[in-house]
């Protein structure tokens, strides 16, 4: 099994440990649950009304040379430089405030940390995206050469996850239910579509990458897209017909997974959304593995997440500079630094984020390992920085 594989696996095992908490209030839970069971992909429908004539699966821009066909040969993705990155040049449009600029940054931001892509300013590049503020939210499969257009409306698709769907698009992704394997998770209400619009639906013969399906992806539809009748389903999990699908804040640990697979982004992430949770290095207690590059993005509903480290014995070296484990107040590296690099057998204190956005980055060389850290999260209610007080609930 290669490391690859073996980065991705650890992703969804730590992914797997995340667990509720108990001790919030029941409305607090059913106020999550609800917010939770909204689409990106139903905001962005509303967004698209009006629009459906010259967009296919409800959001994607079909290129005239290319048409609605899968990339061929890989020939659409985006290259790869020597120095192993993948740059994506970009332009926004004037159109857009300064608020809604920091919010696009961000949401690229987060993708720049959590993958080899990098998202960069345009200059002189001949292929590059234009983001426009207007046509509802929108883009293209892939590459096309050349100005490419993504649509961002600024009065309706200012969401992170919305802004995150429509460049995975741009990355090379179609929607998740697309899947050719798709009616093994999900049932297709047929008779709910609104006439003319079955199309969206179509199954269509995309690299799964040997990873499981995603209910939570950034790219699925929400359970009554295209609708005919509110309230009734198109979309049906299974077995269990009460799994939500869908989210608003971006992607998930899969998401990663594949955008890391398909470019062959040697590095691990874990999204941990819940409560609560816990997160470990691969293999602990055993020793973890060398040449690792491992972020847990923690990313919850609620502000003020705590992050105590239960245990830590990383390989010892001058000013961390071999393994190491950094924590950031944030979602990207740019963010503030809660901790900076540390390694050894040591004893860290408690870490109070100031919001509902943390990362931590573990990264290990090729030569000596050691055990790795075990740490455990929640959510509380003070604010902070970098404090060992255990009073904040």
């Amino acid at each position: 099994m290669n490391l690859q594989v073996l980065l991705i696996l650890a992703a969804l095992f730590c992914h797997s440990q995340s667990m509720r908490t108990n001790d919030l209030p029941e409305s607090e839970i059913e106020d999550e649950e609800e917010e939770r069971t909204n689409s990106i992909f139903d905001k962005i429908l509303t967004a698209n009304k009006g629009n459906e004539k010259w967009l296919i699966f409800g959001d994607i821009i079909v290129n005239a040379s290319r048409g609605a066909k899968i990339c061929p040969f890989r020939t659409c993705y985006w290259p790869k430089g020597r120095d192993g990155l993948v740059r994506v040049p970009y332009e926004l449009s004037n159109k857009f405030n300064s608020k809604q600029k920091e919010l696009i940054h961000r949401s690229l931001v987060e993708l720049n940390t959590l993958t080899c892509v990098r998202f960069v300013t345009h200059t002189t590049e001949r292929d590059y995206v234009k983001v426009l503020s207007y046509n509802g939210c929108a883009a293209g499969v892939g590459r096309f050469g050349g100005e490419q257009k993504v649509f961002l409306e600024n009065k309706g698709c200012m969401w992170r996850g919305v802004i995150q769907h429509e460049f995975n698009h741009v990355m090379g992704f179609y929607h998740e239910q697309s899947r050719k394997d798709r009616d093994l998770y999900v049932q297709i209400i047929w008779d709910n579509i609104s006439k003319g619009q079955e199309h969206n639906f179509v199954e269509r013969n995309l690299e799964t990458f040997g990873l499981p399906y995603d209910y939570h992806s950034v790219m699925h539809y929400g359970k009554y897209a295209f609708s005919k009748t509110h309230g009734k389903p198109t979309i049906v999990p299974i077995p269990n017909p009460n799994q939500i699908i869908g989210q608003v804040d971006g992607f998930t640990t899969l998401d990663y997974a594949k955008l890391n697979t398909l470019y062959d982004c040697k590095m691990c992430v874990t999204v941990l959304s819940e409560w609560s949770g816990s997160l470990m290095t691969l293999n602990y207690p055993s020793k973890y593995m060398s040449n690792s590059n491992c972020f847990w993005l923690i990313r919850t509903q609620r502000k003020q997440i705590q992050l105590t480290f239960r245990a830590v014995e990383i390989e010892s070296s001058s000013g961390c500079s071999k393994d190491y484990i950094k924590v950031y107040d944030g979602d990207s590296k740019t963010s503030r630094v809660l901790l900076n690099k540390s390694c050894g057998n040591v004893k860290l204190p408690l870490l109070i984020g100031s919001g509902n956005l943390m990362l931590i980055e573990f990264v290990s060389d090729r030569s000596i390992t050691a055990p790795g850290f075990m740490a455990s999260y929640s959510v509380g209610r003070c604010g902070g920085t970098l404090t060992t007080k255990t009073d904040c609930s």
